[in-house]
């Protein structure tokens, strides 16, 4: 097995600020990233021995692709102290666009002592773009034994996955729409967050709220339309007095926009898989009892719940082929 690979990446950023006074100060960052690797190519030999096809003697895999990722990033925040005690206003402006390409191309080969050669060549095409819009804006509160902070945030974010696969025969390339999928997605999500902290002699109470609102779309090549929504409250609690505390959280962990795509893709010729449209985040609760002893030690208790686990089921059909999907299952 030998390979080649032209490797190339760009990186240009450019940023600045502009101090309106002393108090107020506006900045921006642009971010181009350029990730390329061109002329992939591979050739794999292999020498077979097979007791159910002796004259079968050897197979060639060449394979050639290029990979090519291009993204921008662009941000515009604006800053403001509003007191002496370090109250501040802050807010921004986000943009984030992402090109994803591979082109590919394989030649498969099997050579026979006896018998005629078999030459199966195939190309695919992946084309992935990805937009995300984001504002955010946050207000911090600062008193003299308290502080309070509010804040709220939206995105959207919209993306277009194309996979094109081609069969080669007699020189001629045939679309295969059966192994070639087109998955669009949209996402608005909406966040409103606020944390209350108040001190009060050896001890520190801090309490925390997330609403989270998140609605999502998509349609593939296949004309299947799903829309979902989640709605939840992620609540927060931490206590400290002396030199025990209390902690109590949520963590929300949603799966990526492509686990939900319905569409099959071929890993190989016997394996399979597919996204689940009506895979559900994961949700886990976690309370957390520390004590430190004498500023030096420190002992911490920690038990955390998942009710929506993700595992990949795997079914298995007769032909010896298989077909793994993520699913919500289980505790953990």
């Amino acid at each position: 097995q030998n390979g080649s690979l032209d490797r190339e990446e760009w990186n240009v950023a450019v940023g600045g600020d502009y101090y309106i006074d002393s108090l107020r100060t506006i900045g921006f960052l642009y971010d181009f990233v350029i990730d390329n690797d061109n002329n992939f190519e591979t050739h794999s030999e292999y020498d077979v021995t097979s007791s159910t096809n002796p004259n079968l003697s050897r197979i060639v895999i060449d394979n050639l692709f290029d990979h090519k990722d291009l993204e921008h990033t662009f941000t515009l925040d604006y800053n403001q102290k509003l007191d002496s005690l370090g109250s501040s206003l802050s807010g921004s402006l986000n943009y984030f666009f992402n090109n994803y390409k591979v082109p590919f191309k394989q030649n498969y080969q099997e050579i026979y002592d006896v018998g005629n050669d078999l030459l199966e060549r195939n190309e695919q095409n992946t084309d992935d773009k990805k937009n995300l819009y984001g504002i955010k804006l946050d207000w911090n509160k600062v008193y003299k034994k308290s502080n309070l902070k509010i804040g709220v945030k939206y995105a959207y974010n919209t993306n277009t996955d194309t996979f094109n696969y081609y069969d080669n025969s007699n020189d001629e390339l045939i679309f295969d729409n059966e192994l070639s999928n087109k998955f669009n997605y949209d996402e608005n999500n909406t966040a409103f967050y606020s944390s209350y902290r108040y001190n009060f002699k050896k001890s520190t109470l801090m309490l925390g709220t997330r609403f989270e609102y998140k609605e999502f779309e998509f349609d593939n090549n296949e004309n299947i339309k799903v829309s979902n929504n989640f709605f939840n409250f992620i609540p927060t609690l931490y206590y400290k007095a002396n030199s025990i505390y209390f902690y109590f959280t949520q963590r929300l962990n949603y799966p990526s926009y492509y686990n939900y795509n319905p569409n099959i893709v071929k890993i190989n010729d016997t394996e399979f898989s597919r996204g689940n449209p009506e895979l559900q985040p994961i949700k886990t609760y976690i309370a957390q009892f520390g004590y430190t002893f004498k500023k030096k030690y420190s002992l911490t208790f920690q038990y955390g719940y998942t009710g929506t686990h993700i595992y990949n089921l795997k079914s298995n059909f007769t032909d010896g082929s298989s077909i793994s999907m993520l699913t919500n299952g289980g505790y953990r």
